[in-house]
């Protein structure tokens, strides 16, 4: 299916669903969706504003772009010569999403986490999206760094050049907390930084 991600109002479906025993439904999913149908997009910025249960709809949003209360997400970023954004839509009909098997540990299952210096890396596990990888990775460094039962991590931004799906090392470094309200990390492939990914804690 082709898109012109230029023109305001166009719609984009995603077609999302639960992973493993999830209840609702995951930014990375919302982003992977996105890159499937824009695959060279670049400088990507991607801000969550509320957890989905239904299904999407990406819209492309004119420029600048103002928030909603509506919006599950707002995904921005450059394509060619264009800034495009993507506002996530709840669809309030449709087929509810369905289901299918996710194993966060088998993501990470190479993975060294070291809680004093705040870092971890991995080799690339090329049966997940790089997203994935970032994202799982990360969870499990705030879960090892800020050792409290009660705190689920939620991922909450993201800001990266890009998402390239080639590297051999995936590496995290918390640079940032402030308590669990928001814990910065920079993301780096094969040594070289991609950008910055956010989480939030929420007490369980």
């Amino acid at each position: 299916m082709k898109l012109d991600p230029s023109k305001p109002g166009t719609l984009v479906p995603l077609d999302l669903k639960f992973k493993g025993e999830r209840t609702y439904l995951r930014g990375t999913d919302m982003i992977d969706a996105v890159l499937t149908f824009f695959p060279g997009l670049k400088d990507i910025s991607v801000r969550f504003q509320k957890i989905p249960t239904r299904q999407l709809v990406a819209v492309v949003l004119n420029e600048p772009v103002s928030r909603s209360d509506e919006m599950t997400a707002l995904l921005r970023g450059r394509l060619n010569e264009y800034k495009v954004s993507f506002g996530m839509l709840e669809m309030s009909d449709g087929e509810p999403p369905g289901r299918y098997a996710y194993d966060d540990s088998e993501v990470i299952a190479n993975a060294e986490v070291d809680p004093g210096s705040r870092f971890a890396e991995m080799r690339r596990n090329r049966d997940f999206s790089t997203i994935e990888q970032c994202v799982d990775l990360h969870k499990a460094l705030l879960v090892r760094c800020f050792a409290h039962a009660d705190i689920h991590w939620i991922f909450s931004r993201l800001e990266v050049s890009g998402l390239p799906a080639e590297f051999d090392v995936l590496s995290l470094r918390v640079t940032q907390a402030l308590g669990r309200k928001l814990v910065r990390s920079a993301i780096a492939l094969d040594g070289t930084k991609l950008g910055d990914i956010y989480f939030s804690g929420v007490l369980e």
